[in-house]
């Protein structure tokens, strides 16, 4: 694993760290609100063993990214999002990356939905999204979506439980490329990586395999 910079067109510095691997698959991970790419530490290592590049990227105002978080909160905060992980993106297609996840848990989730309604992706999986967080709304990129879709929650987390059902319910795609996948008792978005059995980790890394 190495630390990468990559400075964006605003000149914001965003700091991720970066799993390489021979392989054309690839995965962007997204983390939650006022988190940092260090959640994902073991499960990008283990993703990264499984034969996939991976990069942990800090979001705009978090972790060691420059920039401020009411700049992804404000009103025409989608085309920010967009930018930010086009950024990230191109940063993986530059090292050989063709088959590209995004895996986002809450704002994460969020973020990465909105961008792959609008990208050719091999795939999202989304980690306690909402149909609305901060302001950073899903339901037209949801009905806008067409690719495979990996949606978690836990039903303690009641507004994540009922978003992601919702998500389902409403996407256009057909069933299958949609997977979700519930808990009880497991908390919000890489919280639920605790949880024993069924193991999450194994659950994404199965369905990213899968998807053709």
């Amino acid at each position: 694993m190495g630390k990468i910079d990559l400075i964006s067109s605003d000149k914001i510095n965003f700091i991720g760290n970066y799993y390489p691997a021979d392989t054309s698959r690839g995965a962007l991970l997204l983390h939650m609100y006022k988190r940092s790419k260090e959640d994902w530490k073991d499960f990008a290592q283990l993703l990264n063993s499984r034969g996939y590049k991976v990069l942990a990227m800090d979001l705009r105002g978090h972790g060691e990214s420059g920039g401020h978080v009411k700049e992804i909160f404000s009103q025409d905060l989608n085309p920010v999002i967009l930018k930010d992980l086009e950024l990230f993106v191109n940063f993986l297609k530059k090292e050989g990356a063709k088959n590209i996840f995004i895996i986002g848990a809450s704002i994460g989730a969020n973020a990465a939905l909105i961008y792959g309604a609008k990208n050719n992706l091999a795939g999202v999986a989304l980690l306690s999204p909402g149909l609305d967080y901060h302001g950073v709304k899903i339901e037209n990129s949801v009905k806008k979506y067409s690719t495979n879709i990996f949606l978690s929650a836990s039903e303690d987390d009641s507004y994540s439980f009922d978003s992601v059902k919702e998500v389902y319910r409403i996407l256009p795609v057909e069933e299958k490329r949609k997977t979700l996948v519930l808990y009880k008792n497991a908390g919000h978005g890489t919280q639920m990586f605790n949880r024993e059995e069924p193991n999450l980790s194994e659950k994404i890394i199965e369905w990213m395999d899968s998807v053709d």
